[in-house]
């Protein structure tokens, strides 16, 4: 319900099929993801999965594109017959950084979650037909987690 919410304040749009897109190049869209990743304890590799896309038209009211503050970050490249169309960069999700309350004041900690189930939106102009999603983790090589199709 909490999401539902936060979705309808920061966006709007509108339900519309897939061939209504297809026949419109220039139309703003709005592409929602569910994604579940975890950590393969025996390679320390971690994957990700997409359990649910949806792929509406709409405007996201304010984005804040590729500003991660972050040692650790996802970076998801949608591409439309093998070329890049649009990058952004979203914090990890599995590594993250934490303030809350204790008795003697504000604490910071970095946290690393073993699974996780998440949520992204992103804000494109052309329909993409695949998802690449690559990894970049403090002082480690970016590394390529998976390519998911888009029908």
């Amino acid at each position: 319900m909490l999401i539902c919410l936060f979705i309808l304040n920061s966006c709007s749009y509108k339900n519309i099929s897939s061939d209504n897109i297809k026949s419109n190049q220039d139309v703003e869209m709005i592409v929602f993801l569910v994604m579940k990743m975890h950590k393969n304890e025996s390679t320390g590799n971690n994957s990700i999965i997409l359990l649910s896309s949806q792929i509406t038209e709409g405007k996201i009211k304010t984005t804040n594109k590729n500003e991660i503050y972050s040692e650790n970050y996802l970076n998801f490249e949608f591409l439309k017959d093998k070329k890049r169309i649009e990058q952004f960069k979203t914090e990890h999700p599995l590594y993250r950084h934490i303030e809350f309350q204790t008795d003697t004041g504000l604490t910071s900690k970095s946290i690393v979650i073993d699974s996780i189930e998440f949520f992204e939106r992103f804000q494109l102009s052309q329909l993409p037909d695949q998802i690449r999603i690559s990894e970049k983790r403090k002082d480690k090589e970016t590394l390529l987690l998976n390519k998911i199709p888009i029908q």
